[in-house]
């Protein structure tokens, strides 16, 4: 009776590994399979020295950017890099939404007095403009405030048409420490 009991526990622990396993390899496929939808641009032009202390500035004050500035700053803690009022070295931080929305269609703010042409498109037509993309990109930019001198430079737009800025904001961070990971080391 034992020994069944037993053979029966072996075959149901066998079974749901294997399930397991399989759900496992579906997860590796579809993630092989499903596009990244991020695109990463990064400029290093000089070493980050490990631990160093940064501020931040924002290059616009919107409810984005401050958003992303709260972010910033605890992604680049846990990348062991800490917040200091004081530090030399400074990220400026810029996020905006690209793309359809109303802001690229600002074509009541062109002065008409002193342009010598100005075109018009007739953007009334929703199909054609709704093939336009909406994204979410977020531009950093580390320099030396007492040299001027920039060390790095990255930029990360998310280029789903859905996607919420304020959900998207971690996973691009992510993705911008771990370039800016590469760039900290000892100095040449």
């Amino acid at each position: 009776m034992r020994q069944a009991m037993l053979a029966v526990a072996v075959v149901l622990m066998a079974t749901a590994t294997a399930r397991a396993q399989d759900k496992l390899a579906d997860k590796m496929v579809q993630d092989a399979l499903s596009p990244d939808t991020m695109q990463v641009a990064v400029v290093g032009y000089g070493k980050i020295p490990p631990g160093a202390g940064f501020q931040t500035e924002l290059v616009e004050n919107s409810e984005i950017s401050t958003h992303v500035d709260e972010s910033l700053k605890s992604t680049l803690a846990r990348h062991g890099l800490h917040y200091s009022p004081d530090a030399t070295l400074v990220f400026s931080v810029g996020a905006d939404r690209t793309g359809n929305n109303a802001a690229a269609y600002a074509a009541d703010n062109i002065a008409r007095d002193n342009s010598q042409v100005h075109i018009t498109i007739d953007t009334s037509d929703t199909k054609l403009t709704a093939t336009i993309p909406h994204t979410f990109r977020i531009s950093l930019a580390l320099y030396n405030r007492q040299s001027g001198q920039y060390v790095w430079r990255g930029e990360v737009t998310e280029q789903r048409p859905d996607a919420d800025p304020f959900d998207a904001t971690d996973p691009m961070l992510e993705r911008l420490a771990a370039a800016l990971d590469k760039s900290i080391g000892a100095a040449n």
